[in-house]
């Protein structure tokens, strides 16, 4: 799961058909897809960052096996503004492994996205 929270952020456009809802404090359940695109193009992106300093496919988060486990990882997908993993900026096309806790956030948005384990209420 994901969680996110950004005081500021009222926003309420549509996303593509079948996405997530984009309203404060929504619970997205990663582990419905394998992917998950990040961007304000909100005609391919899963979970739209409306955010003006938000690029249009600016990062994704890719479910890869490691020890026989199923582990999150994000990527910046080379964003004008870059990510932000637990308030450092990552490097661009490298993935980073998300643990439980972590936070990410999109260029210069408030908003953070924090991984929650599923049971988390």
């Amino acid at each position: 799961h994901v969680q996110k929270d950004d005081p500021a952020s009222t926003s309420s456009a549509a996303a593509k058909p079948g996405a997530p809802a984009e309203k404060k404090d929504d619970i997205l359940h990663l582990h419905r897809q394998q992917t998950f695109l990040f961007g304000k193009d909100i005609r391919v992106a899963d979970i739209p960052t409306l955010h003006p300093t938000c690029s249009k496919q600016h990062a994704v988060i890719q479910f890869r096996i490691k020890n026989g486990k199923v582990i999150p990882y994000i990527l910046d997908l080379n964003s004008t503004n870059g990510t932000y993993l637990n308030d450092e900026k990552i490097e661009s096309a490298r993935f980073y492994e998300l643990k439980i806790g972590d936070s990410v956030r999109f260029g210069k948005s408030t908003r953070d996205y924090v991984m929650m384990n599923a049971d988390a209420k």
